[in-house]
């Protein structure tokens, strides 16, 4: 399906409407810690809160499901673990049966955080960020991310997604400024595929 100039103006008011609406909540988020494992660590035990929290089994078991492999593959995950125990029988409650195994596995040491390698990533938030509205524009406007993903012979193409949301962006990110657009989609590419792709995630929402 031809993307429109239109559809690309609409794009770019969602993310301008997007920021305006969530101004708030977007500068909690980049105000926290932001490399590959704090956001890790942070994602997991908020999908613990959302497993804890789930009254549906149906619901409860694939929420279980992912933050199973969260703990077990995602960097910060076993971290996040053992904060979920430790706060659990705290609080005098019974570990969750689907928690059994991770639980087991911490108390015999068969489950070790790896070593954080190499220089800290500090754009691991903003790529969350930016990855989690990448897929919002192409589901809804079915937008390229990028002008190498369509054919470039086409002068009169619409703005790739991620042009837009840089773009958007800077006022709150000065320091986009100086990055090109096709960085930071390599950027939130390799987020996307050390996150998601590789371990087959599911978004919660």
């Amino acid at each position: 399906m031809k993307v429109t100039l239109e559809q690309s103006h609409q794009a770019r008011l969602t993310i301008k409407r997007y920021i305006e609406g969530e101004r708030a909540f977007i500068d909690d988020w980049m105000s926290k810690a932001g490399d590959d494992w704090d956001v890790g660590m942070d994602l997991t035990l908020q999908e613990a809160k959302a497993f804890l929290e789930e009254k549906d089994p149906a619901k409860k078991q694939v929420c279980a499901q992912r933050l199973v492999i969260m703990i077990r593959c995602w960097p910060g995950g076993v971290d996040a673990a053992r904060a979920i125990i430790t706060g659990l029988v705290k609080t005098g409650q019974n570990i969750p049966d689907e928690l059994h195994e991770v639980h087991l596995d911490l108390l015999r040491g068969n489950l070790q955080e790896s070593k954080r390698r190499g220089p800290k990533r500090e754009n691991g938030r903003r790529d969350m960020l930016f990855l989690i509205l990448l897929h919002e524009l192409k589901r809804i406007f079915a937008l390229p991310s990028f002008k190498n993903d369509v054919d470039i012979s086409n002068i009169n193409l619409p703005e790739h997604a991620i042009e837009i949301i840089v773009e958007e962006f800077i006022p709150l990110m000065p320091e986009l400024n100086g990055i090109s657009v096709k960085s930071v989609l390599n950027s939130v590419r390799k987020f996307e595929k050390k996150y998601f792709k590789s371990i087959f995630y599911v978004s919660s929402s």
